[in-house]
């Protein structure tokens, strides 16, 4: 969780860094960005079943 972290904030400052009008960005930060954060969000979800929580259930309670 916390390399996840890490690389969503390294993708969130590049992003939101000027671009330059000759160079064309090779890396997509923002849709990296997007990625990182769902999975820092499942992972957290991960955590909180290994913890004993329940996600996920919440309309299957018959």
């Amino acid at each position: 969780m916390a390399i996840t972290a890490g690389l969503f904030a390294l993708c969130a400052w590049r992003s939101n860094l000027p671009t330059e009008p000759p160079k064309v960005r090779m890396v997509p930060w923002t849709t990296l960005c997007i990625l990182l954060g769902a999975l820092f969000l499942f992972l957290l979800a991960h955590v909180f079943t290994l913890f004993g929580f329940e996600t996920g259930q919440m309309f299957n309670r018959f």
